[in-house]
């Protein structure tokens, strides 16, 4: 069964209320659809919608340790974890971002690998 338009917009309001970050909102858009996509089960849609706030809060706190990227994408980090919390899961979601001043400025985030590379859509998109 597909993602619902309902937990589509539930996604787009909780990831947008996650304090002291900033997105786009056409970016966000493009993100929460991409990531009903790649997680057709609606139960693990909005899995991962929570874990994706989690993410952003905790990263917002500097709380996590993230990635350094390079070359075209030097300045930016990047940020692995789970879409949905279990013993032997892999990270199989990304957070791409930079700090700016104490605010996070995400370029954005999604599954690793569905609908497509995660890095290839960041750079074809944004």
């Amino acid at each position: 069964m597909p993602v619902s338009g309902g937990a589509v917009r539930d996604a787009v309001v909780a990831i947008s209320q996650v304090e002291n970050v900033r997105m786009d909102p056409n970016a966000l858009a493009e993100d929460v659809l991409a990531l009903s996509r790649a997680l057709t089960d609606e139960r693990e849609y909005r899995a991962a919608v929570v874990n994706t706030c989690r993410a952003l809060d905790q990263i917002a706190r500097g709380k996590v340790q993230s990635s350094a990227l390079k070359y075209e994408r030097e300045g930016w980090l990047s940020y692995h974890y789970q879409h949905a919390v279990a013993q032997g899961v892999n990270a199989d979601m990304r957070i791409l971002y930079r700090m700016e001043g104490e605010k996070v400025a995400v370029r954005g985030f999604g599954h690793r690998d569905t609908p497509e590379d995660f890095y290839v859509r960041m750079s074809s998109l944004r």
